[in-house]
């Protein structure tokens, strides 16, 4: 027990010492850089040079911050007064969520939208929404007969029992996992640390996502549907340009193959 405190101190002592050094060593002299191009006050054109380095220094903060977020997220160790679903709520809320906005704010000084927090282009949003859903139908329709698929990918069994038990679990617990790997891995990931990259951006976010979920749950046919659907997530963000849609896309999805598997049961 006491040695699960002083390695539960000893990580909150690590957060806190990422966000003080990242804000203590840069967040006095961001001070507008992050926003564009800059001009200089002696001959008004624009300082290209200092916007370069503004840019190179924001990139190699976001890399550092984007992997010591996931680095922490699956090397935090485990509470012995919190069950393990609960401790990984909380956790994922915290390095999903929370620390996403304050770097963004209160750090890079920038607004929510850099993070796809805005409205989105609802053309292209149901075009690569309807997309994701077609494709990810037809593969569904090939998986179904793999007995690997079928088998790892289940249901709490409590919501065999009642259909309002299962919007309830789709709204709240599918609706809820899905804004939080929307804002960080399709907002942070993609639209703020490599959107600069264009559409391979989409592609290098599910790379990270894939890898991640391999590493802290293991490659499995239970999340087949979430890694697919990481990489049609990214492009309904990219094209219309909010985590909105991309949240919707991905909800709906996981919505219609959970439905089916209900079904099915």
């Amino acid at each position: 027990m006491e040695e699960c405190r002083a390695r539960l101190a000893v990580s909150k002592q690590v957060v806190a010492l990422v966000i003080s050094v990242i804000s203590g060593t840069w967040l006095g002299r961001v001070d507008g850089r992050f926003r564009g191009t800059r001009f200089d006050i002696d001959n008004g054109v624009p300082n290209m040079k200092k916007s370069m380095f503004a840019e190179r220094e924001k990139m190699v903060m976001t890399t550092l911050f984007v992997f010591m977020s996931l680095g922490l997220l699956y090397g935090l160790p485990e509470s012995q007064s919190l069950d393990s679903v609960t401790q990984e709520i909380i956790a994922s809320i915290i390095f999903l969520l929370v620390l996403p906005v304050i770097y963004c704010k209160m750090i890079l000084k920038e607004p929510l939208s850099s993070l796809g927090i805005r409205e989105a282009r609802w053309l292209p949003a149901f075009f690569w929404g309807g997309a994701m859903v077609s494709v990810g139908g037809i593969l569904l329709f090939f998986l179904l007969p793999v007995e690997g698929f079928r088998s790892a990918y289940e249901l709490p069994s409590f919501l065999e029992k009642s259909f309002l038990w299962f919007v309830v679990y789709e709204v709240v617990a599918v609706g809820g996992i899905a804004l939080l790997y929307e804002l960080f891995f399709r907002g942070l990931v993609m639209k703020l640390w490599l959107g600069s990259l264009g559409p391979i951006a989409i592609v290098l976010q599910s790379a990270i996502f894939i890898g991640f979920i391999g590493i802290s749950s293991g490659f499995s046919w239970q999340y087949a549907v979430l890694c697919y659907s990481s990489l049609f997530s990214g492009a309904v963000a990219y094209f219309s340009r909010s985590i909105y849609a991309s949240w919707l896309a991905n909800w709906t999805l996981f919505f219609l193959v959970d439905l089916v598997f209900l079904v099915l049961h």
